[in-house]
Order: C-alpha cells, then structure tokens, then sequence
C-alpha cells in the first residue's frame, strides 16, 4: 500500500482532495517550493489487512491513503492511553456490555522482533 501526498494518479491513493491541501494541512511542515506535503510509505500487507482494506474502502468510501492515516492515528491515541495507565472500553449500546480493549505488545508477545 502506497500512502499518497496528494499528488497520486489514482485518486485511491490520494491522501487528499485533488487540491492537494490535506484537510489537516495546517498540521504539516511547511515545504520551502510550495504547499505542505506528507511522507510516503510502502508497506506489504498481509492478506487478512487486504481484505480489512477493501471493506473499509467500501463502507466509509475513504482512499487507502486515509483509512491508513486514521489508522496510525487510532493506533497511537489507543496505545498513548493504555501506556498511561488508562482503560480503553468498548460498550454494546445494546446490551449494556462492556469489554477492556488490549494490544498485544510486539516486543514481548513475538519474541522481541
């Protein structure tokens, strides 16, 4: 998966509008030619996350690009709060019933890969 700068040729990729200014452009530096810019990565995903993926392209109609930023921003949020001694919890407006949300630790839990 290609993270885009808004400068992609598919618009699947593109982190942003075709304006090329990310809807949270004002949180990025700021390049000396020109409008701010993101960082592009690769990444090789295993098959599950590929189909994970697609679905969430299909329910929210979000390009790769931003469902992987949100993501990374989730994941982060999520892993600040457990690493401050919070609870993440995650209800079922349903039922009522509550489940503690748990990360598994790479470092411990893969043999320190």
């Amino acid at each position: 998966m290609t993270v885009g700068t808004g400068t992609s040729s598919s618009p699947q990729d593109s982190a942003w509008p075709q304006s090329g200014r990310s809807p949270l452009a004002d949180d990025l530096p700021d390049r000396p030619d020109g409008p701010p810019f993101g960082e592009r990565i690769t990444a090789i995903l295993i098959p599950q996350a590929v189909d994970d993926l697609k679905h969430l392209q299909d329910a929210t109609g979000l390009s790769r690009a931003d469902i992987a930023n949100r993501a990374i921003t989730l994941y982060r949020f999520i892993n600040d709060e457990l690493c401050t001694g919070r609870d993440v919890l995650i209800r079922d407006t349903g039922s009522g019933e509550t489940w503690v949300l748990q990360l598994l630790d790479a470092r411990t839990d893969y043999g320190g890969r």
